[in-house]
């Protein structure tokens, strides 16, 4: 009997990632793993066309035994859509097993206001589509994405967004007027929006301080111009930190904020930092986004509030002045991390599914 090897498309993420897209794909990639004792990764580059697949196979021993080695083959994609003329072939010589669909890429860089050709991501669309008909499950990293592509039920994995409890330790709020966010600078975000609101309430709290741990998202976001305009306020700190370092960030801040402008995108996903924020036991003050608040007001975690300074620096200054709200607001989302919303369970839906469909 011919050997089983799965085949997953995308990198080898470290666990020091810089963004919760990669952080997503290191724990999803360690729950592939699971599937089958002999695994290997390909490449997505590899697979752009056929002339790549040909390129790559010359000089890459992984696309070149999957490829021409006689066993038996099954391929996940780590959220990397394969061209359209590509996937037809490769699923004439492997099973289509699991696609994980992180983000649906045409509304959500239209929402955020994300700088990308119509071509380019037209393209991207059409490709993520023919993967969501042609592989056998798909994970959804949050519910609501369905609304978009209308998957079968039956083909369906809960594999939504969580956290580590193990990497995210419980800390004592530190009682220092510190508000933090950890996210990407596209416009519809919301960092300026942030900023701005704590500017304002700075006049009532002159102790306040704001920590921004703050991405590019390859060269698509206002970073630079955030830093150009911001970084002379001593009391706002822009940093660069890894997922490593993501704790040590989090437990220095009193408040965590997601304050995201509420569009058709933000109202569907849930992000990976609103349970980072939650296994650190951090109260949150999040924008009405349909999905993240339905979440927070579920299990009592933070203040929902509307897009706009008044309301969120309104909120801000609520949990600051109340530290026993604050942290039992952060207490309550510690618990449903542990017991939901962390990596491990999220890794046992698809393991139990994929296991089944051997």
């Amino acid at each position: 009997m011919n050997k089983k090897t799965l085949y997953i498309i995308g990198p080898k993420i470290s666990k020091n990632a810089p963004d919760g897209g990669q952080v997503r794909i290191f724990y999803i990639s360690k729950a592939l793993e699971n599937i089958y004792s002999n695994y290997k990764y390909i490449d997505p580059a590899s697979l752009q066309n056929y002339k790549s697949l040909i390129k790559f196979a010359l000089k890459d021993k992984n696309v070149r035994s999957f490829l021409i080695a006689n066993d038996k083959k099954y391929v996940a994609s780590n959220g990397y859509p394969l061209n359209k003329k590509v996937i037809n072939f490769i699923s004439k010589i492997a099973t289509l097993l699991y696609f994980d669909y992180h983000d649906d890429p045409k509304i959500q860089f239209k929402d955020l206001e994300i700088k990308i050709s119509n071509k380019e991501v037209n393209e991207i669309n059409d490709n993520l589509y023919t993967n969501l008909n042609k592989f056998n499950y798909i994970g959804l990293s949050s519910p609501g994405l369905n609304k978009f592509a209308k998957i079968k039920t039956s083909k369906i994995i809960n594999a939504t967004n969580a956290s580590d409890p193990n990497h995210f330790k419980v800390s004592k709020l530190p009682d220092t007027k510190t508000v933090g966010l950890i996210g990407s600078t596209s416009p519809g975000r919301g960092a300026e929006m942030l900023i701005k609101s704590c500017m304002k309430l700075k006049n009532e709290i002159p102790e306040l301080n704001l920590k921004l741990a703050l991405n590019n998202i390859d060269g698509r976001g206002d970073l630079d111009k955030l830093i150009k305009k911001y970084s002379k306020e001593s009391w706002i700190d822009f940093e660069k930190i890894n997922y490593k370092e993501a704790p040590k960030f989090i437990s220095k801040c009193d408040i965590c904020v997601i304050p995201h402008k509420k569009t058709l995108y933000t109202n569907t996903v849930l992000p990976i930092k609103l349970f980072d924020y939650m296994a650190s036991s951090r109260p949150i003050v999040a924008t009405n986004c349909t999905a993240m608040a339905s979440l927070i007001r579920k299990y009592n975690t933070g203040i929902v509030c509307e897009y706009s300074q008044n309301d969120i620096s309104k909120s801000i200054k609520k949990l600051l002045s109340d530290s026993t709200l604050a942290t039992k607001l952060g207490e309550n989302g510690r618990k449903i991390v542990e017991k939901d919303f962390n990596w491990p369970k999220t890794a046992s839906n698809i393991i139990s599914k994929l296991k089944l469909s051997k």
